[in-house]
């Protein structure tokens, strides 16, 4: 699975690094679950937020509200010249029915209500997934690992 970045985050943090633009604040990322990913609802890196919001999982089985990201501390490795975010793991458990979708994004400035357009969007995998009732699947999210 490989994450494909919103042009318009990567022209943000190009602002951030070079122009000291204020950076998003780091307690409002959230992962959403993306209902589909086929005409017409793609997503590409050109995409809006609202364009994006429109294919998130409507609240049900076990989807309730967005995943809150906790990217924990990142370090600096000299001997690599590059810095590290720790993997982020996010734990979705089905309840009520099997809980199934198309891929995930991942959002910035956000809220965690479902379906809120609040915000910019970062990043989305295509990663099609189905959670039978009562069980979890854990979302493996290397966002900026190893980013020179």
């Amino acid at each position: 699975m490989s994450i494909t970045y919103s042009r318009t985050f990567l022209n943000d943090l190009s602002k951030i690094y070079f122009n000291g633009a204020t950076p998003p604040n780091a307690n409002n990322f959230y992962l959403i679950l993306l209902g589909s990913l086929t005409t017409p609802n793609v997503i590409t890196d050109q995409s809006t937020i609202a364009q994006v919001v429109a294919n998130e999982l409507s609240s049900g089985n076990g989807y309730t509200t967005r995943y809150n990201l906790d990217f924990g501390d990142a370090t600096y490795n000299t001997s690599t010249n590059r810095s590290e975010v720790p993997q982020i793991i996010v734990n979705v458990t089905a309840s009520g029915g099997t809980l199934s979708g198309a891929g995930f994004a991942i959002l910035r400035d956000a809220t965690s209500t479902i379906g809120n357009t609040t915000g910019g969007f970062v990043a989305f995998a295509a990663a099609s997934f189905s959670i039978p009732d009562t069980e979890t699947r854990s979302f493996f999210i290397n966002l900026f690992t190893k980013l020179a």
